[in-house]
């Protein structure tokens, strides 16, 4: 009697065990001819393999025993979108105001007043051909430079402010007004035109040499 008593509950135990097993088979692993040959959950593809009815008949393109992704997992692709507001439209841009001005072209050291043009600290007065018919007046304060090129250039008198003056006189018949530089610190001026320069007035009766004057004597350069 007790051997029939166990024999029936290890017949219901077996049966118990049996109702609750249920493998779990990945999808894309089982061939199949119809859906009783799938796990529950699965159907048959058109394909021939057991997957979920979300992927079946995909398993053929998946290589057979790899799982298919479900397609539902849809990856977000959204381009991002591009600012246009920094691009150019092909206008020029125009120059910033408050950018400091050029400098002047007479606050570089040059003597005010400067009738020729200023090359550094220097007043250069060129005269060539008839130029310069009237008084050549060099600035007050500053070097200057007087070069008469021509013949019969700088005709009319020269006068040389309180700082250092060279004047050439190369061409022939210039320079016939003369020079006045004697309150110039230092006075150099040349006669190399034939009857070149007129009445000279130096620093000092020891810078004149011929027909013009030197800053190379004694005395004859304060600058």
């Amino acid at each position: 009697m007790q051997s029939q008593v166990f024999l029936l509950a290890l017949a219901l135990l077996s049966t118990a065990t049996a109702g609750c097993y249920r493998p779990q088979l990945d999808e894309c692993a089982v061939r199949c001819g119809g859906a009783e040959d799938c796990a529950p959950g699965q159907v048959c593809g058109s394909d021939g393999w057991c997957a979920a009815s979300a992927n079946a008949g995909q398993c053929a393109r998946a290589g057979g025993s790899v799982p298919v992704t479900d397609a539902s997992a849809t990856l977000d692709v959204a381009t991002p979108a591009i600012d246009a507001s920094p691009m150019l439209d092909g206008a020029v841009p125009m120059p910033d105001a408050s950018l400091p001005p050029l400098p002047d072209a007479g606050g570089d050291g040059c003597g005010a007043g400067c009738p020729g043009s200023c090359q550094g600290t220097v007043c250069v007065i060129e005269c060539s051909g008839g130029d310069c018919s009237g008084p050549i007046v060099c600035p007050a304060t500053g070097a200057c430079l007087v070069r008469c090129m021509g013949n019969g250039s700088c005709v009319d008198q020269i006068q040389c402010g309180s700082g250092r003056c060279e004047v050439e006189c190369s061409g022939n018949a210039s320079c016939a007004g003369g020079v006045q530089c004697q309150n110039a610190c230092s006075c150099d001026v040349t006669c190399g035109g034939n009857g070149a320069c007129g009445p000279m007035m130096c620093p000092g009766s020891a810078c004149q040499v011929g027909e013009g004057c030197m800053s190379s004597g004694p005395s004859c350069s304060s600058c």
